[in-house]
């Protein structure tokens, strides 16, 4: 039930492919060298549908379909008031951030650039990643995103930032990982999986998609009726381990979060499927 439309973090944004450049059909023969990177790489991203759109928009434009308002709504903080969640619950009916580390983590990073992130949440569940890039307006992701964290080592991971931001106080459990929201009206408990076992990364794809299958069903239920609860037991019954944090607000943690991730130029998005 996501339409789209203010966690780098869908199938969301209607008329978005109207709003793209149309790849040119013809060109003359060696002439690659004479286009743009960025346009080849828009190009790339349109033929294969892998858009990253920054969550801020998504959000603002639920808001703004809602209200039948124009223009653009500058402040995180004052979409995200209480009396306005009603209109951006229709955005999703479970919230979910990707917390991953692009220079380790390399299965859970070629999925996300595979575009298979999109299709595997299915329409209810919106998967948040981080991006280290602004994401305003439909953003390709290739080879090259994430590319300026690939050499951190003196500092966290942005992902591993917005994951500690979740548990507070308590032990930070490890990346990759992937934290479920109820819904971004609700203060409950994220359920935290970690997706690498053993060791081995490769099992992290497979992992995901059985853990995104779970929380799609659980996605179905009302608003109310205990989503996370559902979401804990398919994944007690397919003996996948989790975490959870203390009560936390999604409203309180995208403020904080995006407010930490575009100060240093970064943004948290979600994958906008064609």
């Amino acid at each position: 039930m996501k339409t789209v439309p203010m966690m780098t973090f869908v199938r969301l944004a209607p008329s978005i492919p109207a709003r793209l450049p149309a790849p040119r059909q013809r060109h003359a023969q060696n002439s690659d060298n004479k286009i743009p990177p960025c346009t080849r790489r828009m190009i790339g991203a349109i033929l294969t549908g892998v858009l990253a759109l920054s969550i801020a928009t998504l959000l603002e434009s639920a808001a703004t379909d809602e209200h039948r308002q124009t223009g653009k709504i500058e402040n995180l903080e004052k979409l995200l008031q209480p009396e306005g969640l009603a209109a951006l619950e229709k955005v999703a009916t479970f919230y979910a951030f990707l917390a991953f580390h692009p220079g380790v983590d390399q299965a859970i990073k070629e999925y996300v650039l595979s575009g298979s992130l999109s299709a595997d949440s299915g329409p209810d569940v919106l998967v948040m990643f981080c991006l280290d890039e602004t994401a305003d307006t439909p953003t390709p992701l290739d080879d090259s995103s994430f590319g300026s964290w690939l050499t951190l080592e003196t500092t966290a991971p942005p992902a591993y930032t917005m994951v500690r931001h979740l548990f507070g106080s308590s032990p930070v459990p490890p990346l990759p990982g992937i934290a479920f929201f109820e819904g971004i009206g609700h203060d409950d408990e994220v359920v935290y999986v970690h997706l690498v076992d053993d060791h081995e990364p490769e099992a992290a794809r497979a992992k995901l998609r059985k853990v995104l299958s779970i929380a799609a069903q659980a996605a179905s239920r009302s608003p109310g009726s205990g989503r996370q609860a559902v979401l804990a037991a398919g994944l007690l019954n397919e003996r996948i381990p989790y975490t959870r944090s203390g009560r936390t607000s999604l409203r309180e943690w995208l403020i904080h979060g995006r407010r930490f991730l575009s100060e240093r130029g970064w943004d948290l998005v979600s994958l906008l499927g064609l």
